[in-house]
């Protein structure tokens, strides 16, 4: 008798980024990947005293699936318990994953598919009213934990020589685990990584080069001092494939793919982005490295890093993961090939969101807008419709002030992503974000021109509030008194500068109309985008 057992960790995002210290975050996030990866299959086989034979189907992101020989259910029913047991003594009651079993007698692939299906409906159904409501003790008479404000401090902790700081049983656990040099997870993997391709410091050393906080990312950046970027990453029509999974064989290479590359495009875009500190450390010196990996596993992504360093992140660590893919797949075995080849998928994408803010910025906030971000980025709002169904695509936003919590506010505020409709009946919109790798790369190109005349920061300032403030004819208007005003000498032309620039974001089959894009009924101005962008991209 075989059963399908699935696994979800609900609440991963509140659980990691519940507190604010960034040595707490890393804690919490290296633990949850170590009960996720390893543990989950460790305890459910001890559970059922060997006597099962339990395959990783995949475990990773938060979730999990196996395949469990055993005659009797309520024997794996009680394993599964066992699971939820270890996660709520090791994160002190603040995380419960939740499973689902079906019985799986079938051996065709439609037995399979079927089997799937019951046990995430059942998975679904705890999940949704099953969770267990844990009820937090108040009382003016206790003190609030130093990092998670919503839950009592239950004693003082000292940890590496600090000042004693009031906190909760869940922060001092998660403090514990971020201070740890071997259990550091997804961290330990990149020193790894860094290890196999040149000098490395010893695992000993491995906390010397890592940054304290949020705020020493930000100190890395150039252009932007003190500010920090938060990139977003999530798989593209990940959720459209895994329905048309059909064995055990092709999930589980589907899964490894997915993982291996995500995991594999961060590192190597990371050394790219840090590859100034990274040669520092090879030589010995004193440094450290100017980013964290916040979240990695399944097809998501979340790292930090310092803000002019954002958007090279997020296109390289979106097109290593698009290349990746494409040649694991080619590479893979005949029936895996096969499954991809009949749904016409020769690789796969993600879209990213990237926040700029202060390291000062609360991070709860930079988070939610974040993810806002990359929703935006998944939704596709692409003005042209791409060949490509599931495009990779990037939005990105930087924060100037208190006022930027909500992305789609902004947006409709100071953007006028939908301002109406012109006298000619024209949807206006003020912005191209988000951009396809493509249209990223002539972003670049954009802010290279610009940059290779000075263009004053007086003028970039007066563009931008041309662009986003006034009526779509005001704001033309005023974009071409700019122009204008521009110099125009032989040896620096800043209008000739500002042309190109403007013209170099021209979608394909657009036209254009200086300052702005006509792409059939709709009337595009990204200026804003370029000028945003100047400080962000390197």
């Amino acid at each position: 008798m075989k059963h399908v057992v699935v696994f979800d960790t609900p609440s991963i995002k509140q659980y990691v980024f519940g507190t604010d210290p960034l040595r707490e975050i890393r804690g919490a996030s290296a633990n949850l990947d170590r009960l996720n990866r390893t543990e989950m299959h460790k305890v459910l086989n001890r559970a059922l005293n060997g006597q099962s034979c339990t395959e990783v189907v995949y475990a990773n992101g938060g979730s999990a699936q196996f395949i469990v020989d055993q005659e009797s259910e309520s024997d794996v029913r009680a394993a599964c318990e066992r699971v939820i047991e270890l996660f709520a003594r090791d994160t002190v009651a603040d995380v419960f994953p939740v499973y689902g079993v079906a019985t799986w007698n079938d051996d065709s692939r439609d037995g399979y598919r079927n089997a799937v299906e019951k046990a995430h409906f059942e998975l679904r159904a705890r999940r949704e009213f099953g969770v267990p409501i844990s009820c937090r003790a108040s009382s003016p008479l206790l003190t609030e934990c130093a990092s998670s404000s919503h839950l009592p401090a239950s004693r003082l902790v000292t940890i590496g020589g600090d000042y004693a700081r009031p906190l909760s049983s869940s922060s001092a656990a998660k403090e514990r685990r971020g201070r740890l040099a071997r259990d550091h997870g997804v961290w330990a993997e990149w020193m790894r990584y860094l290890a196999t391709s040149g000098h490395w410091p010893g695992e000993d050393d491995w906390d010397r080069v890592r940054c304290e906080s949020i705020g020493e990312i930000g100190q890395s950046a150039r252009t932007l001092d003190g500010y920090v970027g938060l990139v977003y990453a999530d798989g593209n029509a990940m959720g459209q494939i895994v329905q048309q999974l059909d064995s055990p064989t092709v999930y589980k290479a589907f899964s490894e793919i997915v993982d291996s590359s995500v995991r594999d495009a961060c590192f190597r875009a990371l050394a790219e982005t840090c590859s100034r500190e990274i040669e520092s450390i090879r030589a010995e010196e004193t440094k450290k490295i100017p980013a964290d990996i916040l979240l990695l596993g399944g097809d998501d992504l979340l790292v930090a890093v310092p803000a002019d360093r954002s958007l090279e992140f997020a296109k390289s660590a979106a097109q290593y993961f698009q290349d990746l893919t494409a040649e694991r797949i080619a590479n893979a075995d005949e029936d895996v090939r096969e499954f991809f080849a009949g749904r016409g998928i020769s690789r796969m994408t993600i879209s990213c969101g990237v926040a700029v803010a202060r390291s000062t910025y609360p991070f709860f906030l930079l988070l939610d807008l974040v993810d806002e971000l990359l929703k935006n980025a998944k939704r596709g709002d692409v003005l042209i419709p791409a060949n490509d169904p599931a495009p990779a695509r990037i939005d990105f936003h930087v924060v100037a002030g208190a006022n930027s919590f909500s992305l789609g506010q902004t947006r409709r505020d100071d953007y006028a992503v939908y301002d109406g409709a012109s006298r000619k009946g024209r949807e206006i919109r003020r912005t191209l974000r988000p951009l396809t790798l493509a249209q990223l790369e002539k972003l670049k190109t954009s802010v290279r021109i610009l940059r290779e005349v000075n263009f004053p920061r007086s003028k970039l300032h007066a563009l931008h509030e041309a662009a986003v403030g006034g009526s779509d004819v005001q704001a033309r208007r005023a974009i071409r008194n700019i122009f204008g005003r521009c110099k125009a000498s032989k040896d620096r032309n800043e209008r000739l500068a500002l042309w190109k620039a403007i013209e170099s974001l021209l979608p394909e089959g657009a036209s254009f109309d200086f300052p702005s894009f006509l792409i059939g009924e709709k009337q595009v101005l990204a200026v804003a985008d370029i000028v945003e962008a100047m400080d962000i991209i390197v």
